[in-house]
């Protein structure tokens, strides 16, 4: 293979390389770390957890495991995670100090929380409101202490993304 022909390949032309010999059957595990995939596996319980009084024990036994990566994250090369403050989302359940897994590949509609930047650059996470009628676009609070905001020309208003989790911290 040429050097023209190894451009674009991850690595400076002209950079060393070296064979790794590994089993088969961890190539697709070293792939991912290399890729920088790395998943988490953790043991999933396939019983039910009542939220009531009176609930069953878990089942003794993990029957497999669970990837939070293949649970949480539809689009890996679109999806990133922005760390929430203030209380403006508090209703829809959007804490200060929360996670919010943010996918830029969802299309934006109407009801979507979605991280915005207004002004250029600074950030806010929304409900997203659309009218039919008129195609104005809101940005709504969930606190009732805050007011809508009418996204107008001037804001230069950008939408990040479409938040699809939200990783709370109970202790």
């Amino acid at each position: 293979m040429t050097n023209q022909a190894k451009r674009g390949r991850g690595r400076p032309v002209g950079e060393p390389t070296t064979v790794v010999r590994i089993p088969t059957r961890h190539k697709a595990e070293v792939m991912d770390i290399v890729a920088g995939r790395k998943s988490l596996r953790l043991p999933f319980f396939s019983g039910n957890v009542s939220a009531s009084f009176g609930a069953a024990p878990l089942d003794e036994y993990v029957e497999e495991t669970l990837d939070l990566n293949d649970r949480l994250v539809r689009n890996p090369s679109s999806t990133f995670v922005v760390k929430a403050t203030g209380d403006s989302m508090v209703d829809a359940g959007i804490h200060d100090g929360n996670l919010l897994l943010v996918d830029s590949s969802i299309k934006p509609m109407n009801n979507h929380i979605v991280v915005a930047a207004l002004h250029g650059g600074e950030l806010t996470v929304k409900r997203m409101r659309t009218s039919n009628v008129d195609e104005v676009i809101w940005l709504c609070p969930e606190n009732e202490k805050y007011k809508p905001l009418k996204v107008t020309q001037d804001m230069q208003m950008k939408i990040w993304g479409v938040v699809t989790n939200i990783i709370h911290e109970l202790i």
